[in-house]
């Protein structure tokens, strides 16, 4: 079964790498899920397979929140005053809204012909998104 999220919060956050977008997500109860699942349906421009999007941190108590990288997630968390990583599940959001492992994200992103047919393993941001010069310093140093 999809578990279907919808995006509640929006925000910007600044960094030296300049401003990063960051969603929050939260699981759509049952009684509130679209009569169709959005990874289902066809006749619109969700057809094909589903593209993974952003990456994202899953947390205990079920809110997802993106961001460019996990480590992205995890700073503006921190930032909150949430630091624990206790109980927390990495992978990615795609264009459906779909949560995915990283393990089944990468599934998705083969689907979709963003990664090569022939990778393995757990799917990581950089594969998707190369770092950019900002970011290898950034990771370099701190």
């Amino acid at each position: 079964m999809t578990t279907m999220f919808a995006c509640v919060e929006f925000g910007v956050i600044a960094s030296d790498a300049g401003p990063k977008a960051v969603h929050r997500y939260y699981p759509v109860a049952a009684g509130n899920r679209p009569a169709v699942d959005r990874t289902e349906r066809r006749g619109s421009a969700m057809d094909g397979p589903d593209l993974i999007l952003v990456a994202a941190v899953r947390y205990p108590w079920g809110e997802i929140v993106t961001g460019r990288r996990h480590r992205n997630v995890y700073e503006a968390m921190a930032l909150k005053g949430i630091t624990s990583r206790d109980g927390c599940e990495e992978g990615f959001v795609g264009r459906s809204g779909t949560f995915y492992t990283r393990e089944a994200a990468t599934r998705v992103a083969i689907s979709a012909r963003q990664i090569s047919a022939d990778h393995s393993g757990a799917l990581n941001s950089e594969q998707l998104w190369p770092l950019t010069p900002a970011e290898k310093a950034k990771w370099r140093d701190g």
